[in-house]
């Protein structure tokens, strides 16, 4: 048969006091004695006994919990979930995730929204959200606002919401890309762009495109748009099609960049001496293709550290709803063998 769980009152009894030094005493104990709060921690020990959670949220409206709706189902996402971990169990907070397979989803897609209300009926204390796209407004959280809780979007913005921000500086990160290109002489450049639907790839669409345009002196950017930042074969076939073709692609993260090297290879181009390419993200595969591929570093594990401490504050009650938390956090470029100077 299942244990009897041990309750705060069967640790009182063991050791002699009452249930509210006990609690103190397991809570923090700077107001119990040391000798005593040994003893009820040694009882506690012995009898098993754990806190009920549940129970205490029900009491003070806290259960020291953040609802989490990211997917590990990439590298940098993974990133992003160990700095969330991390940084909440630091503090000694559990986070509960729910997840969502889809990267990308049409507006009226309800799948975050049930998600979120699921969250809410286990009483979390905030949530963190990488968002599928950013059409949403505050009317799609007014269950979260209604409840008074934080709300913390990574990676990808959500313009039409109250929230905070962690993620990072997309447009610095495309002006780099472009700078590094125009400085190795290319002037004739194009840009694999993902999904206008997420504020990642607009950003980085118009870093690189106001570097180029600031650049002047005969410099000119071809920009091919695809549906997602995976699978853009198609998409980067086109672009090498295009007369003139560029001499140099930036593409809106290292998958994208991965297709642009198949494409380059079914038209016989060589990289870098036909055609540089550079990435964003640095995720695994850059190090993999062959040249390796030269991009701009995210930190994911830094982003869902800085996500959780923002959560963190919040429930802290600081500081007012009214001064948004806006976390962009500086990428650095890494240089390898896919770009040199033009033929």
């Amino acid at each position: 048969m299942p244990r009897t769980p041990v309750s705060l009152r069967d640790v009182a009894r063991a050791v002699g006091l009452s249930a509210m030094t006990v609690s103190r005493a397991l809570r923090d104990g700077g107001t119990v004695a040391g000798a005593t709060r040994r003893r009820v921690l040694a009882a506690a020990e012995r009898l098993r006994y754990r806190p009920n959670l549940l129970m205490h949220g029900v009491r003070t409206g806290r259960t020291r919990t953040v609802g989490v709706v990211v997917p590990a189902s990439t590298p940098f996402l993974a990133g992003i979930l160990q700095g969330i971990h991390d940084a909440l169990d630091e503090a000694d907070y559990a986070m509960l995730v729910a997840w969502n397979p889809l990267h990308f989803a049409a507006p009226e897609n309800r799948v975050e929204r049930r998600h979120i209300r699921r969250l809410l009926e286990r009483r979390v204390d905030g949530f963190i959200l990488r968002p599928t796209h950013d059409a949403a407004t505050d009317d799609d959280f007014r269950e979260v606002r209604k409840e008074g809780l934080p709300l913390v979007v990574v990676d990808r913005e959500l313009p039409g919401v109250r929230c905070d921000f962690a993620g990072t500086d997309d447009e610095a990160g495309a002006r780099m890309a472009a700078d590094h290109l125009l400085a190795l002489g290319h002037r004739r450049l194009g840009h694999l762009a993902g999904p206008r639907t997420v504020s990642t790839a607009r950003l980085r669409r118009r870093g690189f495109e106001r570097a180029v345009a600031a650049f002047g002196r005969g410099a000119a950017c071809r920009v091919v748009e695809g549906p997602d930042f995976r699978g853009l074969r198609d998409e980067a076939l086109r672009l090498l099609r295009a007369r003139p073709r560029p001499t140099a692609v930036f593409c809106a993260n290292d998958d994208a960049a991965s297709a642009l090297y198949e494409a380059a290879a079914a038209r016989g181009l060589r990289i870098p001496q036909d055609l540089s390419v550079v990435g964003f993200a640095d995720l695994p595969v850059a190090s993999w293709l062959r040249p390796a591929l030269t991009t701009v570093r995210q930190d994911p594990y830094r982003i869902g550290q800085e996500a959780a401490r923002i959560v963190l504050a919040r429930c802290a009650g600081s500081p007012p709803r009214d001064r948004p938390f806006d976390v962009r956090l500086k990428p650095e470029l890494v240089v390898r063998g896919s770009t040199a100077p033009p033929a």
